[in-house]
């Protein structure tokens, strides 16, 4: 055998019980550092040789679900023990986020962002905050660059397919889901012009009794079998974590299916993914983006203590999650202001097959007119 690599055709089977290991220690290394719910192991390149003394073999671009890995392991016939000689892990560009300059919008949070598939307008939707305190107007923006953004409107004054929380139903059915804090239950109103909603009747979700009467921030999509999926944040202030509830009946009844869908339930509350929004991609998968607290603790402080990162994990079922590798983005990745907190991230993909994050942000209020030491905005970061 040479010293150079020899592609494994198969025939030569001396090693083959080998191969077991090599693929098992494999998705072993990677699940550890992704916490995989799910691995799907495509055709790889895979190599063998012979070098000081030593047998190798190395496989190159497993793709584990698009994110591509590699590595070389050694074997001691003395021991019959594999060692790991190499690995490495590739991230897309997708996956690398630089913030953009400037404020998006000001005195808001609780961002939506859509993208209009005919004119490739982008709409940002947020809650106002201009008018001081509290619940605020629902408005929406318009920008042809996803960065300047102008024309408020309310938010009920354009068509459905311009706003990111409208659903389009299976049956050709636009539906807003509302969750009614009065019974704890999850409301809609439907249309079928995209234009003129009313309210249905009865609750399209009840929470169960581990959600301990609270509803967070919640995404509703059809997936590719026709179901509609919600994930959502329950058991606030306990658990406080993600679950999915399915609907195989167009959307009109969910019913949970896991209280743990990221599998962060035990976690301590700073460590635990929130805020769910997700973003379909081109080849199908699907992509959710969270927030996560991190070890800075639970609660921002303005001048003392910031929170706040910002993670994605990918589903090829658009019903099962795994983490990405990396943090999207945190909020010392903000320099042109002093960010105490990163809330509520959505993701988009822009016209040219660029992503972007909106994301509401508490930075520090120096303008002259401020009554509070910090505000929120909505701030964005785009990949590569």
């Amino acid at each position: 055998m040479s010293n150079s690599f020899r592609n494994w055709s198969g025939k030569k089977r001396p090693l083959t019980w080998a191969l077991i290991p090599i693929f098992v220690l494999t998705a072993l290394t990677v699940a550890s550092s992704l916490s995989a719910q799910e691995l799907s192991l495509s055709p790889a390149t895979v190599s063998l040789g012979f070098e000081n003394g030593t047998y190798y073999l190395k496989i190159e671009n497993i793709d584990l679900d698009g994110i591509p890995v590699s590595a070389k392991w050694g074997l001691d016939f003395s021991t019959a023990n594999w060692t790991l000689k190499e690995a490495s892990m590739s991230v897309s560009p997708d996956l690398l986020f630089t913030p953009d300059p400037g404020i998006r919008v000001e005195y808001a949070s609780n961002p939506g962002a859509i993208v209009d598939p005919t004119t490739g307008m982008i709409y940002l939707y947020y809650e106002d905050h201009s008018q001081g305190e509290g619940p605020g107007a629902k408005m929406i923006q318009s920008s042809t660059d996803g960065l300047n953004f102008s024309n408020p409107v309310e938010e009920g004054t354009l068509h459905a397919r311009l706003n990111p929380r409208a659903v389009l139903l299976p049956d050709g059915t636009w539906r807003k889901y509302i969750y009614n804090q009065n019974d704890k239950t999850l409301v809609s109103e439907s249309s079928t012009d995209g234009t003129n909603f009313t309210r249905d009747q009865g609750a399209r979700y009840t929470l169960t009794e581990g959600d301990n009467g609270t509803f967070g921030v919640y995404d509703i999509y059809v997936d590719h079998t026709g179901g509609v999926v919600m994930l959502y944040v329950g058991a606030m202030g306990g658990a406080d974590n993600v679950r999915r509830a399915y609907s195989t009946d167009g959307g009109n009844t969910f019913y949970q299916e896991t209280d743990d869908l990221l599998g962060d339930k035990e976690l301590a509350h700073n460590m635990k993914y929130v805020d769910p929004k997700t973003v379909l991609l081109p080849d199908g998968r699907r992509r959710l983006i969270t927030m996560r607290r991190g070890p800075n603790g639970s609660i921002p402080q303005p001048g003392v203590t910031a929170i706040g990162e910002l993670h994605t994990f990918i589903s090829t079922n658009g019903k099962d999650y795994y983490h990405e590798p990396g943090i999207r983005l945190k909020y010392s990745d903000f320099t042109e202001f002093e960010v105490w907190s990163l809330n509520d991230p959505v993701m988009i993909r822009l016209p040219d097959g660029r992503y972007r994050i909106y994301v509401a942000a508490l930075i520090t209020d120096d303008s002259p007119t401020a009554t509070h030491d910090a505000k929120w905005v909505i701030l964005s970061a785009t990949s590569q």
